[in-house]
């Protein structure tokens, strides 16, 4: 998007990119960066802050309320992961939801909202939207969950690593199994139709400092 912005602006823009990670440690932000702290109008994200780790969380949301002005405001669109198990037969929900609990759609708002809350931001609002992508070909199933690594952080603590691999090595097919039929149908011929869809959310967070 960095790559694309650029060819899009003249050479003489007074733009300006940097490529960081929002929740490392202030001081280990770029310096031009820090150098507009308590000076940015507007702070927009879209579908990237679930990349960050839960317990980083709170750094990425005071650099944020740390770069805005007084009166600055946020515009925050955070995927919501999916629950790969609601779709799944009662007996196979059961059992995956012991080696994998995806939180509830209430529960990953709430962990991103108290992080803004307690870094200072005020007239907070919280929208929901439920979203729906459709693939053409069972081919695209293959590039859907380049960030398996993200469901590892809700597998239980006590299992060791090769377990730990072996469960998200199987979250692609879990996908596909849910995905492919919402009616919970286990048929993964069925993603060679060009009707599937896949289902997660979105909500959408502003407010000002």
């Amino acid at each position: 998007m960095v790559e694309a912005s650029r060819n899009l602006l003249s050479s003489k823009s007074s733009f300006d990119f940097f490529v960081q990670d929002i929740s490392q440690p202030w001081d280990k932000l770029d310096r031009k960066l820090r150098d507009v702290e308590g000076q940015v109008d507007l702070v927009w994200s879209n579908r990237v802050l679930h990349w960050v780790n839960d317990s980083l969380r709170p750094i990425a949301a005071s650099n944020i309320l740390r770069l805005l002005r007084p009166g600055g405001r946020v515009y925050l669109n955070v995927t919501q992961l999916p629950n790969f198990n609601e779709f799944l037969p009662a007996e196979e929900k059961e059992r995956n939801e012991k080696l994998l609990r995806i939180p509830s759609r209430e529960e990953q708002q709430k962990r991103w909202t108290d992080c803004f809350k307690n870094a200072g931001l005020e007239k907070m609002n919280i929208e929901y939207f439920s979203k729906s992508g459709q693939f053409k070909d069972s081919s695209a199933y293959e590039t859907i969950l380049n960030c398996n690594h993200v469901f590892a952080a809700h597998l239980p603590l006590d299992l060791d690593e090769e377990e730990k691999s072996r469960i998200v090595e199987g979250i692609r097919d879990l996908a596909c199994k849910s995905w492919a039929s919402p009616l919970g149908s286990k048929l993964l011929d069925k993603i060679e139709s060009h009707h599937n869809k896949v289902y997660y959310g979105q909500f959408r967070i502003t407010g000002q400092k």
